[in-house]
């Protein structure tokens, strides 16, 4: 059975006690050919966190990755239901299998996230070195850091100053240590040309 939406307001109108889902969401629901018993899972993403990271070298410019990572966020101590934590073990294994190579063990979790693939963008007519970082599990206390006496990430306790590093990719999300956007190769030095 499809299970019931579990977050929960009051109407400021009438008080009244609803769930707090969107329409869509509602209907999706409500459908009886849409069961999960039938194998069929839709998810709201929680959040979906991108950034820009620029590397400056000491020669040759700089190089910037699109950072990626989907952020599974849970409140009051709660945990993602089997179902949904297969669907994100799958879909993480799927994205740093895409992001690996030849020479990456398959499912070497460490060994690949974050790791860059040259996407085309076609809005802004251009290449984009892509970074993804997979799916993390983000837990509160009780709603928000504010109101919260612990933070989880990954089911490591975290405070907000380490939370705020992780959604500006400034911490790496598998070993929350300082992040590295270079590529891990040297740089080619272009010779410089001489006027003669």
């Amino acid at each position: 059975m499809t299970r019931p939406f579990s977050n929960r307001m009051h109407c400021p109108n009438c008080k009244c006690e609803m769930t707090m889902e969107t329409a869509l969401g509602r209907w999706l629901r409500g459908r009886a050919d849409l069961r999960s018993e039938d194998g069929i899972n839709i998810y709201d993403e929680d959040h979906f966190c991108d950034r820009r990271v620029v590397h400056k070298f000491k020669e040759n410019g700089d190089r910037s990755a699109q950072c990626y990572m989907t952020i599974e966020v849970k409140e009051y101590g709660a945990f993602p239901s089997d179902a949904q934590r297969s669907t994100f073990a799958i879909l993480s294994g799927y994205l740093k299998n895409f992001f690996g190579n030849i020479h990456t063990r398959r499912g070497a979790t460490k060994d690949i996230a974050g790791k860059r693939k040259q996407v085309w963008d076609p809005v802004f007519d251009r290449w984009v070195r892509v970074r993804h970082y997979g799916y993390h599990l983000l837990q509160f206390e009780k709603t928000s850091p504010d109101d919260s006496a612990w933070i989880k990430w990954d089911g490591k306790e975290i405070d907000s100053d380490q939370l705020v590093k992780l959604l500006r990719f400034e911490i790496h999300p598998l070993t929350l240590k300082p992040m590295d956007a270079r590529d891990h190769h040297k740089q080619k030095s272009l010779p410089l040309l001489c006027e003669g």
